[in-house]
């Protein structure tokens, strides 16, 4: 067993990041009920890893010792690389101290950006617990198996598999299709996501290239988009509305005008405290027993 130690900021709370929404309840990922770590598998080469906080670092036990583009998975994984000093210094201005205290807003992605997008897709127009069948179905069928866990398929093992396979496999309904198309323009070199993060071009036309992609609606794509940094879509789907009727305690649920309107303000950062305001209640257990950090 290999142990790394990556150094972490002041505002970096690993519970947060494992809270953040719901990656760490899906394969590859296995995380603890309390989370106090988190395994995994990687690609590059094949490796298992548990992540835990050990005096004030990130604690990275692996079956074998870590490469760089190993390393820089996992800081791509908890959002290592992010400077969140901008978006609490605005958070700390909107009166939303619990955000900074909690250390809020760092969101866990997986190895890949194609990963991210493909589970995406899997949480369109369907309950939770669907989404969580058609990914572990994926991982248990195409994903290869390392010491007892299952990656995410690659593009090029998606590519390859027929119609049937998500259809009988999956059971992934509309969505089948498309997952095989995206796998199929990656393989091909149409696309390219991995590039996706580094794109130093604006935003919008980022945004509006990965809207062409097939089943890639605003939902997805300004999701996506946050989880690459940047925050100024709402990625507005039926939870997060229902989630804002109850705060706002209104007869029906907002429409996309008003909630643009109400978020306005916090540009560029309007769809990360969107998303922090609606799991604010995530929360609520912790922030009861936590002080302020800093």
């Amino acid at each position: 067993m290999a142990q790394t130690t990556l150094p972490v900021d002041q505002y970096f709370d690993f519970s947060s990041v494992l809270m953040s929404h719901g990656w760490s309840s899906l394969q590859p990922f296995q995380t603890q009920k309390d989370r106090s770590s988190i395994q995994f598998a990687l690609r590059g080469p094949n490796v298992v890893v548990k992540a835990r906080m050990q005096r004030g670092k990130l604690l990275l036990e692996s079956s074998r010792k870590l490469t760089s583009s190993h390393v820089q998975a996992i800081k791509k994984i908890f959002g290592l690389q992010k400077d969140m000093n901008p978006f609490y210094q605005m958070a700390s201005r909107h009166d939303r101290s619990w955000i900074v205290e909690l250390g809020m807003g760092r969101l866990l992605t997986s190895q890949t950006v194609f990963e991210d997008l493909i589970k995406l897709i899997l949480t369109t127009n369907c309950s939770w617990s669907f989404t969580t069948l058609m990914v572990n179905r994926l991982c248990e069928h195409a994903g290869e198996e390392v010491k007892g866990h299952r990656l995410f398929p690659t593009a090029q093992e998606l590519a390859k598999k027929p119609q049937s396979f998500y259809q009988n496999k999956i059971r992934c309904g509309y969505r089948g299709p498309h997952v095989k198309k995206i796998s199929q323009m990656v393989t091909s070199g149409q696309i390219d996501p991995e590039s996706w993060p580094s794109d130093g071009g604006a935003d919008e036309v980022l945004r509006k290239e990965i809207l062409r992609l097939p089943g890639v609606g605003p939902y997805v794509v300004d999701n996506l988009m946050r989880f690459m940094g940047r925050y100024q879509g709402l990625g507005v789907d039926s939870w997060v509305r229902g989630q804002l009727k109850t705060m706002w305690k209104t007869s029906e649920a907002p429409s996309d005008k008003d909630i643009k309107s109400k978020y306005e303000k916090y540009s560029p950062f309007q769809g990360l405290v969107l998303w922090c305001d609606v799991t604010q209640s995530w929360f609520d257990q912790v922030r009861s027993t936590r002080g302020t950090k800093f």
